[in-house]
């Protein structure tokens, strides 16, 4: 019904505004909505609240991060996001990193089975969940990352990332990414310039980006 009606509204509105060209492709061809009328204006972020700044001290000891490799990802916590592969990938990077530790910024309804998935891995010492942060120390929490990562991927049901606003922020704010290919995430990511997109449905992919940018 929901997707009846959306299709009816879209079919009937003068001009519709798209975040990316796959969304764009999807009100095509799911709703048969004529292409003409539909124009893409991307997301963008305030370069001046995102931008390469030193690192927070005082929030990097209040983490345990001091000398520390940082990978970090941040989002709401639901499946198609993938940070249970980024958790699965992980002991292939604390394999040429030993130092290093994966942070997980954001809440959801996979909270309980990524800290499972953490210790059935064996890297549940080396993975710092934060349940939510102040909207003002978000920029911060971006300068705690040698690499940001979030290998988002399609699900078998559709469901998939219009977009990916946390690639450009980090980007913005001086970090390499590692990004998945579902969805219109790639279109946030300039693959071996901003970072690598990679196939989030496999740990492998994931775990050699991570490592190929931490070395570099």
């Amino acid at each position: 019904l929901a997707g009846r009606m959306r299709g009816k509204v879209l079919r009937r509105a003068d001009f519709i505004i798209a975040v990316s060209a796959f969304c764009k492709g999807e009100i095509v061809s799911r709703y048969q909505v004529r292409p003409e009328k539909i124009a893409i204006v991307s997301n963008g972020v305030d370069i001046d609240r995102f931008r390469p700044k030193a690192c927070s001290r005082e929030l990097e000891r209040s983490l345990g991060l001091n000398g520390k490799t940082v990978v970090l990802s941040m989002g709401r916590l639901i499946e198609r996001k993938g940070f249970d592969v980024l958790i699965s990938a992980f002991p292939a990077v604390l394999a040429e990193f030993q130092q290093s530790v994966l942070v997980i910024v954001g809440d959801g309804p996979e909270r309980e089975r990524l800290r499972w998935l953490a210790e059935q891995e064996g890297v549940r010492d080396n993975v710092v969940f934060i349940d939510t942060v102040a909207d003002d120390v978000v920029p911060d929490i971006y300068q705690l990352a040698d690499v940001f990562a979030m290998p988002n991927r399609t699900l078998p049901d559709g469901d998939t990332e219009g977009f990916g606003l946390v690639f450009l922020e980090a980007s913005a704010s001086g970090k390499a990414v590692v990004g998945g290919m579902g969805g219109g995430s790639i279109e946030g990511v300039i693959d071996g310039e901003t970072g690598l997109t990679v196939d989030g449905h496999r740990k492998d992919a994931v775990a050699e980006a991570l490592i190929r940018l931490l070395k570099n």
